[in-house]
């Protein structure tokens, strides 16, 4: 009857030895067994970190492009609520009301439109907006 005695034996690496001794035939097997499946070689870890860059770098464009877009709403409906105040009513003419009323409507249509707009289309229209908007407060039309 065979005696067989089977020693495993598991490195720091996840390296499986694996030998086998028939005792009675004096015979001596043994196997190296290497699972690599599973685990990322230099280059998929390097590729991974150059894409989580790039990811990271998208993230924080879309990010800044969000910011912008809500700035501009913010100051659509700021502006908005200002045009109908009593003090704003009093120094600006009734047709230049209207017209920021216009244009405020205006921007939020392309705001909900424009789905391919940079952050920097978003800071152009806000400053026309604060601009049109200064001047129309400070301005009294001749009317």
């Amino acid at each position: 009857e065979p005696q067989i005695e089977v020693t495993f034996d598991i490195d720091v690496n996840g390296v499986l030895n694996v030998s086998a001794v028939d005792e009675s035939a004096k015979k001596q097997s043994s196997i190296i067994i290497i699972k690599d499946t599973g685990r990322l070689s230099e280059e998929e870890i390097e590729q991974m970190l150059i894409d989580a860059e790039k990811y990271k770098q998208a993230d924080e464009k879309q990010k800044s492009k969000i910011e912008a877009k809500i700035n501009l709403e913010n100051l659509i409906f700021s502006i908005m609520a200002k045009v109908e105040s009593k003090e704003v009513k009093q120094i600006s003419s009734k047709e230049s009301i209207e017209d920021i009323l216009k244009v405020c409507k205006s921007m939020m249509n392309w705001v909900d439109i424009d789905q391919d707009a940079t952050k920097e289309d978003y800071e152009l229209k806000r400053q026309t907006l604060q601009t049109l908007y200064s001047d129309a407060v400070t301005k009294k039309s001749d009317s």
